[in-house]
């Protein structure tokens, strides 16, 4: 079953209204509405609240909108929102950016972490976001509102892949990152210069896109990016690019030797070699999330295939 739940209106009334779905599936499912943290995590996710506010102050009132539906403090609150996906576990995802025929398409296959596995998969939702103050977006999540992957009303799109487990700055989260440049970009190069200003956290690979070009950003904390321009297609896994790990790059050269023999590489070519048990890392279940900038619209696969339109 594919999720996707709509949430509009102003910033607040969307963290508020996120918050009480949230807080009736942890009850559900016997899970701490957010955990309490330690009062160094307290502290430093109180300097990283000034990032926020100086680059997307709404997304404080979205913050303090979750806090008044669950009952939970604003600090604490915020302190799982801007850490949250930095804990210590391995992923195998791969994404690939496609540049062609004036087509700019961007894939992610999102494998979960091997400890909790189902909960990953069972929190892990599609949200059709409209603020009143910040672009229209659809985007997947399984860290509250703060996406791996989404697409803007502009046809700007983001997929992302983890590099390291570690922090490596007092700075943004991807998952805020990622947030922040789907609700107030319109174009890669805007995204570009908000990720040049940082800062960054941790080490990540961000495939942006929009109907033009691709770049790859690899962030290097707290302040450095490494920035590529697509050329055709690229396939990422969770190593940097510009050094690649032996263990974890055979599956990408499997994917891109299988993509090169394609005769036409499109949305669902991609799709379906992605699937390939060859390259595809997991027994059970897939999470594919494809975006088409130009048509501004996401096709969402896990075992059943759903279509959003922006």
């Amino acid at each position: 079953m594919i999720e996707v739940i709509a949430l509009d209106g102003s910033h607040k009334r969307i963290g508020e209204r996120f918050g009480e779905i949230h807080k009736k599936f942890c009850r559900e499912n016997n899970l701490p509405i957010f955990r309490h943290p330690s009062n160094e995590t307290v502290r430093l996710a109180k300097k990283i609240e000034k990032f926020i506010k100086n680059v997307h102050p709404l997304l404080l009132d979205e913050i303090e909108g979750i806090s008044i539906s669950t009952g939970i403090a604003y600090e604490i609150v915020l302190s799982n929102i801007v850490f949250c996906g930095c804990s210590s576990y391995s992923t195998a995802c791969q994404a690939v950016g496609l540049v062609n025929k004036g087509r700019t398409l961007l894939v992610l296959n999102y494998e979960p972490p091997l400890i909790n596995k189902e909960l990953i998969i069972k929190v892990r939702t599609y949200y059709k976001l409209g603020p009143d103050k910040s672009y229209r977006s659809i985007i997947g999540s399984d860290c509250y509102l703060y996406p791996t992957d989404g697409i803007n009303e502009k046809g700007l799109a983001i997929v992302t892949t983890k590099v390291s487990n570690k922090i490596k700055g007092l700075g943004l989260s991807p998952f805020l990152m990622n947030r922040i440049i789907l609700d107030r970009c319109k174009d890669a190069n805007e995204a570009i210069e908000l990720m040049r200003k940082g800062p960054h956290m941790m080490e990540w690979n961000f495939l942006i896109g929009d109907q033009r070009k691709i770049v790859l950003i690899e962030t290097h904390p707290p302040s450095r990016i490494l920035l590529k321009e697509v050329d055709k297609f690229l396939v990422l896994g969770n190593f940097f690019w510009s050094k690649p790990i032996s263990s974890k790059l055979r599956r990408a050269i499997l994917l891109e030797e299988k993509l090169k023999k394609l005769n036409n590489v499109d949305i669902n070519s991609i799709i379906e070699t992605m699937k390939d048990r060859e390259v595809f890392n997991s027994e059970k279940s897939f999470n594919i999330a494809a975006y088409d900038m130009r048509a501004k619209k996401a096709l969402i696969c896990n075992n059943k295939v759903l279509f959003l339109q922006l």
